[in-house]
């Protein structure tokens, strides 16, 4: 292929090679094997063609493109509106798991160019850091050691003697420096440098080149991840909050690199499984007042916290843990556990589809934290017509599991939709 070809799937979608304009070479798929080598398969390689699994995002290999969306959209609406859709869809669950803005406008502007997500998402991380560099970027005080040639600041005299012993002209002082080569630039250095080798997209390109221009004086670090927590913000660098929040996501997702003699690749990626989890987490967070019952409203409400032991070895070492995703907490008594799969459910089952190993694990729970009540969470998807809410009691306790359906395929970017998923959630909640 000489020039760059795109592809769009959805997850759990199969594409025959043959779909492609040429075909991928047995380089491309060379690149895909070192990348599921790499990282756990993210795209299984048959003999016919590609299938997705539950990874969403961008795999760039050599100059095949392959974006894959959530199933996220309505039924009955054409492939390309499903793809929009899906975008938009998959832009709001990010915009809860990582609070980052999003724009109409930007969405709008990078799809009316058949931008890939993750182009859009670039564009927006493009758009906000430019705002907050046109004052510059961010500076502090940093101490700072050096031995120069002049004496300036607070002379280190034990240090001084060690290493001036033959330079008489030479000063180790320790002074205060107003710079802008601090944890938060760094931090946003790294995901610049890394777009600017990884956007296929012109205009994204030629602005990332113009920004790691403008952060000529701020040094590259290889691994931004112990930096993270060393960033606090104040009221004099609140604006960038948003700029940090977005480079955090491109740090946080699943991205691995690799290469096949001169061809390269990589992939971006975020596990749906995490994403559908941390959402309804954020969302319950944020709208609890609107969601959350009265028996509910002054409870804690633990994510992936409040963990109990399950069993130990035969050295009574403890082996295995129970980490609920969503805990509700009043006065140490545990009054509810949801739990979010991000897997089909079957409406016309007697058991909706629920595996047995899940309603063992939800069994487990209600018995180890004595909770009378428990929910497994599921996102609805195309094909089921209506919610899917089912109760099941365990026996001989009385316990209660329901499983129950929540649509995030519709346009959750408008304020009506988002009014009716606050709503059906807090139904779930509420039924008895």
């Amino acid at each position: 292929m000489s020039q760059n070809t795109s592809i769009t799937l959805f997850e759990h979608e199969s594409r025959s090679y043959s779909d492609f304009i040429q075909g991928p070479s047995s380089h491309h798929l060379d690149l895909i094997e070192k990348l599921n080598e790499s990282n756990g398969e993210i795209l299984t390689l048959k003999r016919n063609g590609l299938h997705t699994k539950q990874y969403v995002g961008l795999i760039q290999v050599s100059d095949l493109s392959i974006e894959i969306l959530p199933k996220m959209y309505s039924d009955g609406l054409t492939r390309a509106s499903k793809i929009e859709n899906s975008q938009r869809n998959l832009l709001y669950l990010l915009h809860y798991c990582y609070d980052i803005p999003i724009y109409e406008s930007d969405i709008a502007h990078m799809q009316s160019r058949k931008a890939a997500w993750f182009e859009i998402l670039t564009y927006m991380f493009i758009k906000n850091l430019i705002d907050v560099f046109k004052k510059g970027a961010q500076k502090q005080y940093m101490e700072v050691e050096e031995n120069l040639p002049y004496f300036k600041g607070k002379w280190m005299v034990q240090k001084h003697i060690i290493s001036n012993c033959f330079k008489k002209h030479h000063f180790y002082v320790n002074y205060d420096e107003f710079s802008p080569d601090i944890p938060l630039n760094q931090i946003l250095k790294f995901v610049v440098r890394r777009l600017k080798y990884q956007s296929q997209d012109s205009e994204n390109r030629k602005n990332l080149h113009i920004l790691d221009y403008q952060m000529e004086n701020i040094a590259y670090v290889s691994n931004p991840t112990p930096l993270l927590n060393k960033v606090i913000f104040t009221r004099l660098n609140e604006n960038y909050r948003p700029a940090f929040n977005m480079a955090k996501m491109f740090i946080d997702a699943n991205v691995v690199e690799t290469s096949v003699g001169s061809m390269s690749s990589f992939a971006f990626t975020f596990d749906m499984n995490v994403l559908f989890e941390r959402f309804i987490t954020r969302f319950l967070k944020k709208h609890r007042r609107s969601i959350l019952p009265e028996d509910l409203l002054d409870c804690n409400l633990y994510s992936q916290m409040g963990r109990k032991e399950l069993a130990r070895n035969s050295k009574e070492e403890k082996s295995f843990w129970l980490i609920p995703d969503i805990l509700f907490n009043k006065r140490e008594k545990t009054k509810l556990i949801i739990d979010t799969k991000y897997k089909k459910l079957k409406k016309k089952d007697r058991k909706k589809g629920v595996s047995v190993a899940d309603m063992y694990q939800m069994a487990t729970y209600a018995n180890r934290y004595d909770c009378s009540k428990i929910i497994l969470l599921y996102p609805r998807t195309s094909g089921i017509n209506g919610h899917i809410i089912e109760k099941y009691i365990l026996k001989p306790t009385g316990q209660q599991i329901k499983v129950a359906t929540v649509d995030l395929r519709i346009d959750l970017t408008n304020p009506v939709n988002k009014k009716k998923l606050i709503e059906d959630i807090r139904k779930i909640l509420e039924e008895e």
